[in-house]
């Protein structure tokens, strides 16, 4: 077991998720700097799985993300998570609920939430923010799954994807 994952298992065994849920100051700050470091020390804790459940979970993360979703910061941990499989699979139980744990008429409203959480996606590479390269690396890590899969079988709402990366293909270095 390395000093990191040590570290790791350590911070969580003792509580050390209370504080993005309990501390006030951590719970709704919006100091850049405190705000860099809490994100920076989500993506060194999220090696494990458990740990990235965790950090979705927080109230932290979950107050942050309502006002914030589409922040650099929020996208650059969304995409740091989602790089692996089961981390990822945790991301997207997070956005969709699974269909068989939900009513139909939740599920139909579920599969509308993540069609336009791709959108806001696509929108933010199409509108040259700050935060596009995060945006098409987390669009590109995301449509491996199945949820996602579903939207890029619209051919429309694909050669809608394909017309914009086009165009901003002189902003993302190959």
């Amino acid at each position: 077991m390395n000093f990191l994952e040590t570290t790791r298992t350590a911070f969580r065994v003792n509580n050390g998720f209370n504080l993005l849920n309990s501390h006030g100051i951590i719970r709704e700050n919006q100091d850049e700097n405190l705000l860099e470091s809490i994100f920076n020390l989500m993506i060194n804790l999220s090696e494990d799985d458990e740990n990235v459940k965790h950090c979705l979970e927080s109230e932290f993360m979950k107050n942050y993300l309502i006002k914030n979703i589409y922040s650099s910061i929020a996208l650059q941990y969304l995409v740091e998570i989602s790089l692996k499989n089961h981390s990822r699979g945790i991301l997207m139980q997070k956005i969709i609920p699974n269909k068989y744990e939900k009513k139909i008429s939740e599920f139909i409203v579920s599969q509308k939430v993540i069609f336009r959480f791709i959108q806001c996606l696509m929108d933010i590479i199409d509108q040259n923010k700050t935060n596009r390269i995060y945006a098409a690396k987390l669009l590109s890590n995301l449509a491996v799954e199945l949820k996602c899969k579903q939207y890029f079988n619209n051919e429309n709402e694909l050669k809608k994807l394909i017309s914009i990366l086009v165009k901003k293909k002189r902003y993302f270095s190959i």
